[in-house]
Parts: C-alpha cells; sequence; structure tokens
C-alpha cells in the first residue's frame, strides 16, 4: 500500500489521557429566585485516538493523534420570573487546538479541533398551570451553536455553519404515580447542517461527500409510572 498516511501505520494504539482543572462558582440571589452556576476550566488530552482515512484506497485505521488543549467559560442559570414562570440561560465558549502539530490528520499546532464550536447556548421558558388540581407544564426551548469544521485538513466541504434548534414539550402529573409527557421536536423543522466533510482529501468537485441534516420536525409521548 503507497498512501502517503499507510507509513504512520502501527499494529498498537495507546489509550488516550485527559487531565481536567475547573474552578467553578454556584450562588443564590434575590431570596433564592435567582440561582446560578459557572465555571472556567482548562482540559489537557495527550495520545488523542482518531480515524485516520488514507485518500488512495479509501480504508481508515486508529491510531493516536497527538496533544490538544481546552480553555473554556460555562454558565448555567435559572430564574423565576413569577411562582409559575421560570427563566432557564446556559451559555458557554471553549477555545479548543491542538498543541503540537501532526502530518498525518493534517493538523498544525495552534489549530482549532474538530467537531468543537467556540459558542453554544440553551434558552428555556418554563410555565405552570393547575389542571383539575394537578401541575401541567409547558416549555419552550432554544439550542444554538457556532460554527466548526469537521476535519483538520480543512476543506470548503468540511465547514459546518453555525445553527438553531427550537423545540416544545409538555408535562402533565395525572396522580403521584404517573405522568404524561409530549415533546415536539425541531419544531420549525430547520434543516440546518449539522455534520459534513469531504472523504476525498483532494480538490476533485466530483469527490464524495459525507452530509448529515438535523433531523426533521418529530413528536413523541411518554407515559411514566413510578411503582413505589
Amino acid at each position: 500500500m503507497n498512501d502517503v498516511n499507510a507509513k504512520n501505520r502501527k499494529a498498537r494504539f495507546t489509550s488516550d489521557s485527559i487531565d481536567n482543572y475547573e474552578v467553578g462558582l454556584k450562588g443564590s440571589l434575590f431570596d433564592g429566585k435567582f440561582n446560578f452556576s459557572s465555571a472556567i476550566y482548562q482540559i489537557n488530552w495527550s495520545d488523542i485516538k482518531t480515524s485516520i482515512y488514507m485518500d488512495s484506497c479509501g480504508f481508515s485505521y486508529t491510531a493516536n493523534a497527538g496533544k490538544a488543549r481546552s480553555r473554556g467559560l460555562e454558565f448555567e442559570s435559572k430564574a423565576s420570573l413569577t411562582d409559575t414562570l421560570a427563566l432557564i440561560v446556559n451559555a458557554s465558549y471553549t477555545n479548543s487546538e491542538l498543541t503540537e502539530d501532526n502530518e498525518t490528520i493534517g493538523g498544525v499546532k495552534g489549530q482549532e479541533m474538530t467537531m468543537v464550536p467556540k459558542y453554544n447556548a440553551y434558552i428555556a421558558i418554563d410555565k405552570e398551570f393547575d389542571i383539575n388540581n394537578k401541575p401541567f407544564f409547558i416549555r419552550g426551548d432554544v439550542s444554538a451553536y457556532g460554527k466548526y469544521n469537521t476535519h483538520f485538513d480543512t476543506k470548503p466541504g468540511d465547514e459546518v455553519p453555525g445553527y438553531e434548534v427550537f423545540n416544545l414539550s409538555a408535562r402533565y402529573e395525572v396522580n403521584e404515580n404517573v405522568k404524561l409527557s409530549v415533546h415536539l421536536n425541531n419544531v420549525f423543522d430547520n434543516d440546518a447542517i449539522k455534520y459534513k466533510r469531504d472523504r476525498s482529501r483532494s480538490n476533485r468537485t466530483t469527490a464524495q461527500k459525507y452530509i448529515d441534516f438535523l433531523p426533521e420536525r418529530s413528536i413523541g409521548i411518554r407515559l411514566d409510572y413510578n411503582f413505589m
């Protein structure tokens, strides 16, 4: 096999390892009506396991792919706007990059890690009602993700743009033992791309491409019964 990446294949690959450092803060304000938690972290990732694609034959093998570092901020909060209305806001920022060159995966020191958006956020509104003296809850939420790449040796077909998805759900507590919930996912049927990459690393316009879209709008019904 004369593929340029074949020479780097080894019969064995080692386990990866992670060192995680984190400083966090939790708090409650306004007589418990606003609760939050936040954290600053750094993750050092060594001997990353990844799939190495061989362009000349179409096969892949698993290998260790150097080191990476992630630094970021996380924030989670819940605010009780009224006795029956709550606002949830979560957000994070991540700066994740390789810390050494790796010719096999086409990555260079300082390059952003794949599949890691710099920004993501989650916002939800919870509303409680009373039906037949039983609690009934409705939630609307939106998740938003920043753009990211799916391959180190980046081609135009490896770039995933940012996207948002909106969901609705409802839960009715029939009695102490029975809970009925309904979930409407991707309410607006957003057909955004969540994964794509050019299989071939050449610049051929006819090269095979992988594209994975968000799941289309769907509805789910769940019944929970507590036997205790």
